[in-house]
């Protein structure tokens, strides 16, 4: 979406599922499908590209810890989730070096995106 003079605007890519009516409001003309499509096509770029790789790799390194230590991935306990972070920041993480502490709130946050798309509830503030 754009900004248009401080209200929300279809991408011009996406522009033709929408029809411009009066006051400047948008008003869908477009199935429940197409609509689907552009939901999931807002959802893809609400996500920097760079982000969505680290996610994935963090992903990965979760998913490899839970293999390591025969635990499930999904949904994850939070005493599990604990031993993770204790593991990339106080031994080592998948590189072989100990990771910053905003590095492994992103490992966190990659799980915690897994859960929201997967429908699973994750606390991020549960007190690990």
């Amino acid at each position: 979406m754009q900004e248009s003079k401080g209200a929300l605007a279809p991408s011009p890519r996406n522009e033709h599922l929408l029809r411009s009516v009066p006051h400047g409001q948008w008003v869908p003309e477009a199935t429940a499908e197409q609509l689907d499509r552009l939901a999931d096509d807002l959802d893809q770029n609400s996500i920097a590209k760079n982000t969505r790789r680290s996610y994935l790799s963090d992903w990965a390194s979760w998913l490899a810890f839970c293999e390591r230590h025969r635990t499930n991935p999904l949904p994850a306990e939070a005493a599990d989730v604990r031993r993770y972070l204790t593991q990339l920041g106080a031994v080592e993480g998948r590189k072989g070096a100990k990771l910053k502490p905003k590095t492994a709130q992103r490992h966190l946050a990659a799980i915690a995106a897994a859960h929201r798309a997967t429908g699973l509830a994750f606390d991020t503030l549960h007190p690990i």
